[in-house]
């Protein structure tokens, strides 16, 4: 039987054990318990299996595992069957009757125990007593599927093509390369007991195929404690892992030597600095010793005759002249300031807001929309603004009963809005 292509990630080969183990155990035991094989062997022979698997190196695709365990399975019970020189006595022996040995001998696979494997067995002896080699307590579905295999699988062939593909998905193809036969063969085989499984009375009373296969297999499976042995004689029976990098690093020699390594390396690696290149010595140029400048002469200044020393020149005063038109200049500089100052944006803003302020009070108060007016008239006497100015005090003086005042203002205008206001505030 060809082995399954194994998965593409490859995993260190502890990891590959520690996990075919802890999911598979059970299920192997169970795979070599149906297989017939003794029960003084059956921990051995799982052992034996998964330190075939260790040697594989890795692991297959999850899909895949079950097959191939079954294939491995298979290997160890062949080289298990060959290497005992006594045939077992049947596959019934492991159910057989009580007061016979049921566990002597060895339980091989050869055609030539086909003729005692038609015992009848009951329930109650399906469990070996006072034997050394402890065996899960199987179920009344176990009975029902060991009496099956005896009837309609009494050849070990047909049975081992049944168990490995009933409990490890093992295909007709690989079956048939693994017994040596044709695949047709193996397909009508598996057909002809898979119906006759279906058909029977007990199986159907315990609901069914499927039911009494997993049924059958659950005790091995769910032995926990069982495992735990079987993995630690596996782990004591391996030989001890290389340690890796990583476990050397953890050490404190493999820091110390990783250590000097990498120094070791870095001064190999490191270039030489360059020998400096030797400068050619400067001639230095001889420098002359400085000649003394000779010393000039002192020549003593002629004396000063006392009667010939300058005379003080005269102070002048310059009388400051007065330019004709002086005043008159000023007084055009402050016509021209006082000018700028009436039309000045600024001071025609404040005009009209002051000019708006009568307006607004001119209904309800005239005395204060006259006082606006009249402050106007104080504050910018050349406004721009005097015709608005004298409107406004026309309608106030109206307004307050003083028609006199109001037209003597309006006559000082002359015609034009004043004389207009005159005669809406005031009448004809």
């Amino acid at each position: 039987m060809p082995s399954p292509r194994p998965a593409t990630l490859a995993l260190p080969r502890e990891q590959v054990l520690s996990a075919l183990h802890r999911r598979h155990a059970g299920l192997v035991r169970a795979v070599f318990y149906w297989l017939g094989v003794d029960l003084e062997r059956l921990d051995d022979a799982v052992l034996r299996t998964f330190m075939l698997a260790a040697r594989q190196g890795r692991l297959p695709a999850d899909a895949r595992t079950r097959p191939w365990l079954g294939h491995l399975a298979w290997r160890i019970a062949c080289r298990g069957a060959d290497s005992h020189a006594r045939p077992r006595d049947s596959f019934a022996d492991a159910h057989g009757d009580s007061s016979s040995d049921s566990h002597s001998g060895s339980r091989n696979f050869s055609a030539a125990d086909s003729h005692d494997s038609s015992r009848n067995f009951s329930a109650a002896d399906s469990h070996p007593r006072g034997h050394a080699i402890a065996v899960p307590h199987l179920p009344p579905a176990a009975d029902v599927l060991a009496r099956f295999l005896v009837v309609h699988a009494a050849e070990p062939r047909t049975r081992a093509a049944f168990v490995l593909a009933e409990l490890t998905g093992v295909d007709a193809v690989e079956l048939a390369i693994a017994l040596q036969t044709d695949a047709a063969t193996v397909r009508a085989d598996l057909t002809r007991l898979r119906r006759a499984l279906a058909g029977d009375p007990e199986v159907h009373a315990l609901g069914g195929p499927r039911s009494l296969l997993a049924a059958s297999v659950a005790p091995f499976v769910g032995d926990h404690a069982w495992r735990r042995r079987n993995a630690a004689l596996l782990a004591a029976r391996l030989p001890a892992p290389r340690p890796g990098l990583r476990d050397l690093l953890r050490q404190p020699t493999g820091v110390i030597g990783l250590g000097l390594a990498a120094i070791v390396l870095l001064a190999l690696l490191r270039p030489s600095a360059p020998a400096p290149t030797p400068r050619p010595a400067r001639p230095t140029p001889a420098v002359a010793a400085p000649t003394p400048a000779p010393a000039p002469a002192i020549v003593p200044p002629p004396p000063v005759p006392p009667d010939m020393s300058p005379a003080p020149a005269p102070v002048r005063k310059l009388a400051r002249v007065r330019k004709p038109g002086r005043s008159a200049a000023r007084e055009a500089l402050a016509q021209r300031e006082k000018l700028a100052q009436a039309r000045d944006p600024g001071a025609i803003i404040v005009e009209l807001e002051m000019i708006g302020a009568g307006r607004k009070a001119l209904a309800r108060s005239p005395g204060q929309a006259l006082a606006y007016a009249d402050q106007h008239a104080k504050e910018y006497p050349d406004s721009q603004l005097t015709a608005q100015r004298a409107e406004l005090r026309v309608r106030a003086l109206c307004a307050l009963g003083r028609r006199d005042e109001a037209r003597a203002e309006a006559e000082r205008r002359g015609p034009g809005k004043v004389r207009d206001a005159l005669r809406e505030a005031c009448g004809p």
